[in-house]
C-alpha cells in the first residue's frame, strides 16, 4: 500500500484538506463575533510598531498629533489615486483610539478567539479631549468611506458611515456616502434603493444647499421611477393590478373558478419575468404548480411546522424556513386570510378580494430582513410567494 495512502485508500493530501477545512470551521465558531466586525476595525487588532507606541502614549496630545500626521498621509494617498494606501492610513489613524485587542499571546498558533479579544475604545478623559477625538474620528471615518466608495468596497464604505452617523446622526456627508454605497452596487435593487433615497431626503432637510445631494436626490428618484415603470410593463401588472378573491360563487367564467384563473394568469405573467431574467430554475418549478394546481383551497399555511416538501421548496426559492424572521414575515403574508377575528380578511380586503399589490409592497418592507440585494433573489421569494398564493388563497 502507498504509504501517503491510509487504510482505506485515501489520499493523504486529501486528508490534510479535510482536517484544514475542519480546523477552519472550528476556529470560525470561536470567532463569529469577531467575523462580523466591519474590516476596518478586525486590521485594528494588528498594529504596526507605531500604532502601538501611540496608543501606549499616555499624553493625549501626542496621541492626537501622531494620528493626524497619519490621516494626513491618507490625504495625500488619497489625491495621488494611491487609494490602497490611503485606506491603511485611514483605519490607522482610526485605531489610535479605537481598536481591538487580543488577550491571548499565543493567538498565532491557538487562532482569533472571541473569548481573548478586549475592544478598547481611548476616547479622551475629559469633555474637551472627547470632543477632539469625536472630530476626527467622524472626519475619518467620512474620508475611509469615500475612498472605499471609489474602490467599490460598498459593505465596508457602509460600515465607515454607520460609525459616522453613531458620532454625529446628522452628518450630510456620511448620509450622502452611505445612500451611494446602498444603490451603486450592480446588484442594488429597490430596497437598497428605497433606503438610499431615505438618506438623501434626511441630508436635504439638514442641508438644502447642498447641490451633490440635491444632484444624486433627483437622478436616483427618476431611476425608481423608470425602474417602477420596467417592472409594471415586466410583471403584466401583476404589482398594481392583480387581486386574489376568497368568495366561492359558482358561474362560468366567475367565483372561484374565475378567480382562480385570474390568479394563475398573473402568476403565468411572474413566469415570464424570471424566464426573462435567466432564472429558469424558478420559472420551472412556479410553472410547474401552476399546472398541477385544479382548484382553490382556503387552508392556511402552517410555517411553523413545515413539511419536509415545504422545506426543500422553499429553499429552491432561496426562502430559509427555519429563520424566525422568515416565518414571521410569510405569517404577515397571510394576515388578511388568517384568522384575526371573524371579519379580519374582509375588512382588510374588501369582503372578497385581497390586493396582490399590497402584498408585494410588504415584500419590499421585509427583504431587508432577508438580506436580499439582488432583484433577481426578490424575484425568487416573490416567485415562492406566488405559489403559496395559488395552491392556499
Amino acid at each position: 500500500m502507498n504509504s501517503i495512502q491510509d487504510a482505506g485508500g485515501t489520499p493523504f493530501s486529501v486528508l490534510m484538506n479535510q482536517a484544514f477545512r475542519l480546523k477552519n470551521a472550528q476556529l470560525a465558531s470561536s470567532r463569529s463575533t469577531f467575523d462580523s466586525y466591519p474590516t476596518f476595525y478586525q486590521n485594528s487588532l494588528f498594529p504596526q510598531p507605531e500604532i502601538v507606541a501611540l496608543r501606549s502614549s499616555s499624553s493625549f496630545e501626542e496621541r492626537l498629533e501622531g494620528a493626524s500626521k497619519i490621516k494626513e498621509e491618507g490625504n495625500a494617498a488619497y489625491y495621488n489615486n494611491e487609494y490602497g494606501d490611503a485606506v491603511q492610513k485611514y483605519e490607522m489613524a482610526i485605531s489610535v483610539f479605537r481598536y481591538l485587542q487580543n488577550t491571548n499571546l499565543d493567538w498565532k498558533s491557538k487562532g482569533i478567539r472571541d473569548e481573548d479579544i478586549t475592544e478598547i475604545d481611548n476616547l479622551g478623559e475629559n469633555d474637551r479631549e472627547k470632543a477632539q477625538v469625536s472630530s476626527f474620528l467622524l472626519s475619518c471615518y467620512g474620508n475611509l468611506a469615500l475612498v472605499l466608495l471609489k474602490c467599490r468596497q460598498y459593505r465596508t464604505a457602509i460600515d465607515s458611515c454607520n460609525e459616522s452617523l453613531r458620532i454625529d446622526p446628522q452628518c450630510v456627508k456620511a448620509l450622502y456616502l452611505r445612500s451611494r454605497s446602498l444603490f451603486e452596487p450592480p446588484s442594488a435593487g429597490a430596497v437598497e434603493e428605497e433606503a438610499a433615497l431615505s438618506d438623501l431626503i434626511e441630508a436635504n432637510k439638514i442641508d438644502p444647499s447642498n447641490k451633490a445631494v440635491r444632484t444624486t436626490l433627483r437622478d436616483l428618484r427618476e431611476s425608481i421611477r423608470r425602474q417602477k415603470a420596467q417592472d409594471k410593463i415586466a410583471f403584466g401588472g401583476m404589482f398594481d393590478r392583480g387581486t386574489i378573491y376568497h368568495d366561492r360563487k359558482d358561474g362560468p367564467g366567475g367565483g372561484a373558478a374565475g378567480n382562480k384563473n385570474m390568479t394563475v394568469a398573473q402568476a403565468k405573467s411572474l413566469v415570464d419575468a424570471l424566464s426573462a431574467r435567466g432564472m429558469e430554475t424558478e420559472a420551472v418549478g412556479l410553472r410547474r404548480v401552476i399546472e398541477e394546481t385544479t382548484s382553490s383551497h382556503s387552508t392556511t399555511v402552517d410555517f411553523r411546522k413545515p413539511t419536509p416538501q415545504m422545506i426543500k421548496e422553499a429553499d429552491s426559492y432561496g426562502v430559509d424556513l427555519s429563520d424566525e424572521r422568515v416565518v414571521a414575515m410569510l405569517e404577515d403574508m397571510q394576515r388578511p386570510k388568517s384568522a384575526e377575528g371573524p371579519n379580519a380578511a374582509a375588512n382588510q380586503c374588501g369582503n372578497t378580494a385581497c390586493s396582490l399589490s399590497a402584498v408585494l409592497s410588504r415584500i419590499r418592507r421585509y427583504t431587508h430582513l432577508l438580506h436580499v440585494g439582488p432583484r433577481e433573489v426578490g424575484l425568487g421569494l416573490i416567485a415562492y410567494l406566488a405559489v403559496q398564493f395559488i395552491r392556499h388563497w
